[in-house]
């Protein structure tokens, strides 16, 4: 009988197979012809550490429009992480986000977002969450990680709750005194309200960490929107993370 590392591993490999058929399929899904528009989405992250296996995590991000003289969008957040499990396998780094080697991540918490005064199309949403991660070790060094996110979303007064799936693959290396994580991502959203997959995002970018308490994350997002008026959106981002204990 497999050991329960053994177990886990064959389940992170499994998870390559996954994403590959997710991307697939979901590819062509969201490949409609409709226009597409240009952001940048620059994000602030504060973690406070608790002790081992809990910390606070608040978030600010913003979407910029492609002339990048305005702001079209706005978001805080505020979360307690909880952590579980060693990851089997793993061997803890000195890294800022040393939790990254924990096999689950339970987060819970709340968004506030809202559209600038002037908007074209206002709007203000109140967005309770709850999500949980499970990370896997893969060969070569790889690391996988799937997320499952419930966004209870009300906007504008109105119920409309959203399930999102995302996969992801890193592979930390170390290069001079910095650790870097290059990654690979996908995520798809469910609407309650639509009853279908009716967004979809593909990500590619690094993790780069800088010191001991800075993570600097610039990345690039593709995201497809199907049977939804809304264009598509390509988007540069960059996210910084700030770590404290």
């Amino acid at each position: 009988m497999p050991s329960g590392a053994s177990r886990l591993n064959n389940a992170g490999r499994a998870g390559l197979v996954a994403f590959a058929a997710f991307v697939a399929i979901a590819y062509p899904l969201s490949g409609q012809t409709q226009s597409s528009k240009s952001e940048f989405w620059p994000e602030l992250d504060v973690y406070l550490s608790l002790n081992e296996d809990s910390r606070l995590y608040l978030t600010y991000n913003g979407v910029r429009q492609s002339d990048l003289t305005d702001y079209a969008d706005g978001e805080f957040g505020g979360f307690y992480d909880f952590f579980l499990l060693p990851m089997p396998g793993a061997k803890p780094r000195q890294h800022p986000n040393s939790p990254r080697y924990k096999f689950l991540m339970l987060r819970g918490g709340f968004e506030y977002s809202t559209t600038p005064p002037g908007s074209s199309k206002p709007s203000t949403q109140y967005i309770p969450v709850i999500l949980i991660d499970a990370r896997f070790r893969l060969p070569w060094h790889f690391l996988f990680v799937e997320r499952n996110r419930g966004d209870l979303r009300v906007v504008n007064g109105v119920f409309s709750p959203v399930y999102r799936n995302r996969v992801r693959f890193e592979r930390p290396f170390k290069a001079g005194r910095f650790e870097l994580a290059p990654f690979a991502e996908a995520e798809a959203f469910y609407s309650a309200q639509a009853g279908e997959f009716n967004q979809f995002r593909y990500s590619a970018g690094l993790d780069w960490a800088l010191t001991r308490r800075v993570i600097l994350e610039p990345y690039y997002t593709r995201q497809h929107n199907v049977n939804i008026s809304s264009a598509n959106i390509n988007a540069a981002g960059i996210k910084l993370e700030l770590y404290f204990r």
